[in-house]
């Protein structure tokens, strides 16, 4: 007889899920409500800061996560040792063009790429036919920001003496973000060409997160934790200014800056700076487009089933459409 009931069962179990879904404040996609749901049930581990630092300080370092076959089938892929890195290469088999992505993976400073991560990179170059480079850079608490910069320099160089750096874009999600910002501020102060693009997802824009209304939203975002964020920020700049605009991009001066798509979600504590940046853009009169998605999470483009992921790299590709080799 029980077995007749476990149909029921579930299609109430199904059903609780999606009313509960849908009751969720903010808005969003059903998808969208679904994965926040499992977000939530996976837990946030940085919630709990002193256990967080201490599982940090204590780890043994972590590897990243490995190349999906669906990438290797699509794309040329090189790997190397860039000042002590691994840098992966990823080039279009088919329909390549002339562009060429320096992709920072987020994780605030102190998490290796995650298999979500190369999804965002299988998408890029799907959107923009472009070969894309992945540094897998040294993270904190082991090391601080300096290797990064090293390899940061050592390849931007070398993309630069292979063609025009109007086909460069740089590009990250969340602290890979940050970097790929600062990394355009630097470059800028130092005189040097500028990308053609600068590609923003979810970005870290200031380390000390010193906006209260980061706090405001942090009970909502299922993934993000200010104190924790603000740890890291510390082990990355490693006694230096974290307010630097190198660090803090937030802070920066516009002026000679290249055009800047930034990608954000309102179910994030980032979204109060992203607003700030947005604003000081438009003063400066920056080419920014600015696209946010209400009830969307912390870095919602590497849930590509979203509809708001897809609606995201959809109007990437119409802002860079794919060129010809």
């Amino acid at each position: 007889m029980i077995f007749w009931l476990l149909p029921l069962l579930l299609a109430l179990a199904v059903a609780a899920i999606l009313v509960a879904a849908w009751r969720l404040p903010g808005g969003g996609s059903l998808a969208m409500r679904l994965t926040v749901l499992g977000l939530w049930a996976f837990g946030k581990p940085a919630a709990d800061f002193q256990r967080y630092k201490a599982s940090l300080l204590h780890r043994s370092y972590p590897p990243d996560a490995r190349l999906p076959k669906s990438l290797r089938a699509l794309c040329h892929v090189t790997e190397e040792s860039v000042d002590g890195q691994r840098v992966v290469t990823l080039a279009p088999r088919r329909g390549g063009g002339i562009r060429h992505i320096l992709y920072w993976h987020g994780g605030s400073y102190v998490s290796a790429l995650v298999a979500p991560q190369w999804e965002i990179v299988r998408k890029l170059i799907e959107a923009t036919g472009a070969t894309v480079t992945v540094p897998l850079y040294l993270l904190s608490p082991e090391y601080g920001h300096e290797p990064a910069f090293a390899v940061a320099e050592t390849l931007f160089r070398r993309a630069l003496a292979a063609g025009p750096a109007g086909n460069i874009l740089l590009a990250g999600d969340s602290a890979g973000a940050n970097f790929a910002l600062g990394q355009t501020v630097r470059l800028r102060d130092q005189g040097l060409p500028m990308p053609g693009h600068v590609v923003l997802f979810s970005p870290w824009l200031d380390l000390t997160l010193s906006n209260p209304e980061a706090r405001k939203i942090e009970p909502s975002d299922p993934i993000l934790a200010v104190d924790a964020l603000r740890q890291c920020g510390q082990w990355w700049v490693r006694g230096a200014d974290p307010l630097n605009p190198v660090f803090s991009p937030l802070y920066a001066e516009l002026e000679g800056l290249p055009p800047i798509t930034l990608v954000q979600g309102t179910r994030d504590l980032f979204l109060p700076d992203s607003r700030t940046f947005v604003g000081k853009a438009e003063a400066a009169g920056l080419d920014l487009r600015y696209l946010e998605y209400p009830g969307a999470f912390h870095v919602f483009v590497a849930a590509t089933w979203t509809p708001e992921s897809r609606d995201a790299f959809a109007r990437l590709a119409q802002r860079l459409p794919a060129e010809p080799a």
